[in-house]
Formats: C-alpha cells, structure tokens, sequence
C-alpha cells in the first residue's frame, strides 16, 4: 500500500507533491478545483490517507467528510449562483471509478450545461422487487453489515494512461480550511 500510494496521484497532492488550487484542506481531507471539470467550480474532494473507498475508512472520518461535502455544497452554491450541485462517488470500475484513491465529485449544475447524469430506468417485476427486498433483509439480519477485516478483492479499478496535469500556483502559508 505504501508503494502504491507513492505513486498516486492523488495522494502526491495530499502531499502537496502536486499544486492544486486547493479550496479546503485539513488533516482528513483536502478539496480542489478539478484540472477536466464538468462545469466551472468543479471541485474535487479527496481522503488525504489513501483508501480505495468509503467501505475503508473509519466512520468518523467519513463522517467528518459529509459535513465537508456539506460546506462545500453551500459555498459553491453562494460563491457561484449555480442552481444546483451532483455529489458524485463511483466505487469499482463498472460504476465509473477511475482512480484506486477514494474521490467525491462535487459538480455546480447550470441551465446548458453539458453534464448528463442518466440511466435508463430497470423495469422489474413484482418478483425481482420481492426477492432484492428479500435478499437485503436475510443479509441485514442481526443489524448492518460491518466490513470483514480478512482479506477482500478490492474494487476493480480502470485506470487511465494520462498524467496528471501539474498547475503551478504560489506557495501560500499553510492554513488549515477555507481560503
């Protein structure tokens, strides 16, 4: 895990190994604008420890990033009059996870943009709907499930080839929070 999180991109901009235009950052987690943003104010929210996702950090720091997301939603949202804001995690490669490092897309939405978060609706019967009712209620049994601490597969992830855009920006006084 340590070689892999030397070589992360994201985790060499926790680091501050890689500029970024931070917006918030603090000893769990760090927001910045995104380099390939969906819409202006596009920011991106990052674990500063690397996790592949949620199911491996603690609740507390999850927690912590919640109300993170919270703030930021609010700031972006008054700082840039957009009309709304998708919070968007993927986690594994069929949900659209790119990085083995934990991110949370926070996209402004305005009237035009090009963002298209659709999906064609499942059509299921009243037996599929029994049975995945049926299914999460046997596994929740006893309470919600806890992650094993054996050895799992982690999420598949797809990676891409491109590097990391490095944004060179002056060196400001190290502050935990808001700029």
């Amino acid at each position: 895990m340590a070689d892999q999180a030397q070589q992360c991109p994201f985790c060499l901009i926790a680091s501050n190994k890689i500029p970024t235009r931070k917006i918030y950052f603090d000893e769990v987690c760090q927001a910045f604008l995104d380099i390939n943003p969906g819409t202006k104010g596009h920011l991106v929210l990052i674990p500063v420890k690397h996790v592949a996702g949620i199911h491996d950090l603690p609740d507390q720091e999850l927690a912590h990033m919640s109300v993170i997301i919270k703030n930021l939603v609010l700031l972006q949202m008054q700082a840039l009059g957009c009309d709304g804001v998708n919070v968007i995690y993927s986690l594994g490669g069929r949900a659209g996870q790119r990085s083995d490092h934990m991110i949370i897309h926070l996209i402004p939405r305005y009237k035009d943009d090009k963002v298209n978060i659709i999906w064609e609706p499942a059509k299921l019967s009243e037996d599929e709907f029994n049975m995945i009712f049926n299914t999460f209620k046997t596994a929740m049994q006893g309470g919600m499930p806890v992650k094993k601490e054996q050895k799992e597969k982690p999420p598949e992830v797809i990676k891409e080839d491109k590097k990391p855009e490095v944004i060179k920006q002056p060196k400001k006084e190290k502050v935990p929070g808001y700029w």
